[in-house]
């Protein structure tokens, strides 16, 4: 009786052990870029990204979306942007470090001491971003303006 007591119980933990063990990992990438590094922003955001939606603008509350709008960075340092099969920017990124006493038209209270993600669309249109993070694997930047809009993205594969 005694030894069917201590199987059982043996099997009971093993049965918990596995059952934990057979956990989903979780592998979403969570992390601030803004105040990080160049290197580190660069090494996070590389790849292709889908735009989920964006928010924001003059209506504060607003948001859009676009099915077929990417962005991709190269290992390279370029950016790549594209929508219904037009290739918008195929540019060099120019990253310029903004100092703590420097004015940046976003939120200059938090975005102090970050770099800003610059470069040309096919018509030489400059463009100008702050990476702010990736939140659920979302990577979300923003426009560098006092009406910025914040675009969402998700990297494809």
């Amino acid at each position: 009786m005694k030894a069917k007591i201590i199987l059982f119980r043996l099997v009971a933990v093993l049965f918990l052990i596995g059952w934990t063990g057979c956990e989903k990992e979780d592998t979403s990438q969570n992390i601030i870029l803004y105040d990080k590094p160049l290197d580190v922003i660069q090494s996070h955001i590389q790849g292709k990204w889908k735009l989920a939606y964006g928010k924001g603008g003059y209506a504060a509350n607003s948001i859009f979306y676009d099915d077929n709008y990417y962005m991709e960075f190269t290992a390279d340092n370029r950016v790549i942007k594209t929508g219904d099969n037009i290739v918008y920017a195929n540019s060099t990124i120019k990253w310029t470090k903004v100092g703590p006493y420097e004015w940046v038209k976003l939120s200059p209270g938090k975005y102090t001491d970050t770099y800003l993600m610059e470069f040309n669309d096919r018509r030489e249109y400059p463009y100008c971003y702050i990476v702010d993070k990736i939140y659920n694997d979302t990577l979300i930047i923003h426009d560098n303006m006092a009406d910025a809009v914040s675009y969402y993205f998700n990297k494809t594969k």
